[in-house]
């Protein structure tokens, strides 16, 4: 093909026009980063190498600007972005070189200017309404640990400290002076309740009836006496197996008193209740065997108001057998 002189005088000055506006364009610096200091890079090599870490598209609106300075350890490398009207934050490093501070320049940016995926928006688990939410865990607490030395607190025998024992009910049997001329047995029931180390006692008696009898040349006694009697003690006492205690209390009784008198023919048969206010101390021995406790006891009555009869005082030896419960 043969080319005119014309054609080639039109095109060269269109070719000169191609080559300088691509040229414009390849060499157009990068207008959103400013790159200064004292290492020998331009902005346009880091622009390009920030581009090619970036992971996805830049973002649009950037500005970013990279000082390097020289520094006693080597070369100081302040970052700043920022993107439209906000600022992304400022960032400050130290590089013993040149190229290693150009390098960690251009991977912050890289990092700073990636743009995050957008969060899947959070799906709120909640449990089965037949299921209740799980506890949360208790509060740990931490307890001081103990100063003191602990010392070894010397062992109290079971004999001195033991509480009164379990309640317990049972029968009870004796003799009693004080009451009639002569001693009188009886008979009855006891009950304890224990408080503390304190016990609290009572019994009810029943005195089996006494006949006295008195003749003369023309007349003749016959005198009858029985008693029932309830008392109450506050008890103390030391052991276990075997307990030895000391009560005191009082106890209210009455006696019956039949008298039949008889003389030539006549007969007369009289009645008479006599009252008794006494206070009581005794002194009781018991055994443990089993769920029983047979008990032992010693007491002595004074009783400073009785009607029908002067004051008088009386001794009772007696004994029992209780069930524990």
């Amino acid at each position: 093909m043969t080319v005119s002189g014309r054609s080639v005088l039109v095109a060269t000055p269109l070719a000169l026009a191609y080559f300088a506006f691509a040229e414009r364009v390849v060499a157009e610096p990068a207008h959103w980063l400013v790159v200064d200091g004292a290492c020998a890079v331009s902005a346009d090599e880091v622009a390009r190498r920030v581009d090619t870490e970036l992971i996805g598209s830049r973002p649009a609106g950037l500005r970013a600007q990279v000082n390097i300075e020289a520094a006693d350890a080597g070369y100081r490398v302040r970052l700043s972005a920022a993107r439209a009207s906000r600022k992304l934050g400022d960032k400050q490093l130290v590089a013993p070189s040149c190229d290693e501070a150009v390098d960690a320049a251009v991977l912050v940016l890289a990092i700073a200017l990636t743009e995050p995926e957008p969060e899947a928006p959070a799906v709120e688990l909640r449990p089965a309404a037949s299921e209740p939410p799980p506890s949360p865990p208790p509060d740990l607490v931490f307890v001081a640990p103990q100063r003191t030395v602990p010392r070894d607190a010397p062992e109290l025998a079971q004999d001195e400290s033991a509480p009164s024992h379990g309640r317990r009910a049972g029968v009870l049997f004796g003799v009693e002076t004080g009451i009639a001329p002569r001693p009188t047995p009886y008979v009855g029931a006891s009950f304890a309740l224990p408080i503390e180390a304190w016990e609290l006692w009572s019994a009810l008696r029943y005195g089996l009836p006494s006949e006295e009898a008195s003749v003369d040349a023309d007349s003749s006694e016959e005198v009858r006496r029985e008693f029932g009697a309830i008392g109450l003690s506050l008890c103390r006492g030391l052991g276990a197996a075997w307990r030895f205690s000391l009560c005191a209390g009082g106890e209210f009784g009455v006696t019956r008193v039949h008298r039949t008198f008889r003389e030539g023919g006549a007969e007369i048969d009289t009645d008479e209740g006599r009252v008794r206010l006494a206070g009581v101390g005794t002194a009781r021995f018991t055994r443990q065997v089993g769920g029983f406790r047979p008990e032992l006891d010693f007491s002595a009555a004074v009783a400073p108001w009785t009607t029908g009869a002067a004051p008088n005082a009386g001794f009772r030896l007696g004994a029992g057998l209780a069930l524990q419960f």
